[in-house]
């Protein structure tokens, strides 16, 4: 099987805010209802966090808490995976590849306030029961899980954005999960809303700094002459290191449903969209958790 056999879920209306990941597996739900995950695409008014504070929010997460949690606790209450103040908030770091496995001296550590615990790493992975989430923006963030007899799911999720997209880090998660006792041919991997390719422009004299080595990307790259410019497909390319890694195709979902999009129609957030049109966003958030005691909505 090969590439083209990746689930690949189009553009689509956005009526529904919350949304399951992993929902055109046939059979997953029904065999695995204590895996609880998904993404919340249409905030409120009342939710409505300005994406320009993205970043701040990530880099110093005390900043405008009290708005920032109220927010984040509707999420994680429409999507049933509990209070936020007892999660794992997830925050990337540009210049570290580290993958986290969770234990439970990691969850001994003292919880930030209203944040949770807050884990700084480029994926965190847990099979503990514990809440992950992180706000969504344009980078691709892949949800992997992975099941094994006589062990609960292995769940989290990895941040992978075009500056780590060609580190290798979807063969880091597969050989970590195994590692775990978790078998390749039993891992799912999906790729939520990121930023669509033809809105990811990179002028060609910030290639370097801004993708790496373009021979790298393959395919997953397309170069627009006229316009000296680099038009990366970051989720793609991630999809297919992940196939390539050895998860089997028709395990692979990737939304197609753009952030770039989302922010035009008013249904969620792109820093991209932000600098483009100068008008603010909102966030909108993901999480994953595996609770025993609930099944999937």
């Amino acid at each position: 099987m090969e590439y083209e056999d990746i689930q690949f879920i189009p553009s689509e209306p956005h009526e529904n805010p919350t949304r399951r990941l992993f929902g055109h597996f046939p059979g997953l739900y029904a065999a695995h209802p204590e895996v609880l995950q998904g993404f919340q695409w249409k905030p409120t008014e009342e939710d409505s966090l300005n994406i320009s504070n993205i970043r701040e929010l990530t880099l110093n997460p005390i900043g405008a808490e009290a708005r920032t949690l109220a927010r984040t606790q509707r999420a994680l209450d429409a999507l049933h995976m509990g209070d936020a103040s007892e999660a794992v908030y997830v925050v990337p770091d540009r210049d570290d590849d580290s993958i986290v496995f969770l234990t439970k001296k990691d969850l001994k550590q003292r919880p930030h306030a209203l944040r949770g615990i807050i884990v700084k790493a480029a994926g965190v992975f847990n099979n503990l029961g514990v809440t992950e989430y992180a706000p969504l923006n344009d980078c691709a963030w892949p949800m992997v899980v992975g099941f094994a007899k006589d062990k609960p799911p292995m769940v989290g999720f990895i941040h992978i954005g075009r500056r780590r997209a060609i580190h290798g880090l979807p063969a880091n998660v597969v050989q970590g999960f195994e590692d775990k006792g978790y078998a390749v041919t039993d891992m799912y991997m999906c790729i939520p809303p990121s930023l669509e390719q033809d809105r990811h422009s990179i002028q060609a004299a910030d290639a370097l700094s801004q993708l790496g080595n373009i021979m790298l990307w393959g395919e997953f790259i397309r170069y627009e002459h006229d316009q000296n410019v680099y038009y990366p497909d970051n989720a793609g390319k991630v999809a297919a290191d992940f196939l390539a890694a050895g998860i089997p195709p028709d395990h692979i979902e990737v939304y197609r449903v753009g952030t770039y999009e989302g922010a035009e129609q008013g249904f969620g957030g792109s820093y991209r969209h932000m600098t483009v049109s100068g008008e603010p966003g909102s966030a909108f958030l993901f999480g994953v958790k595996v609770d025993n005691s609930q099944t999937n909505p």
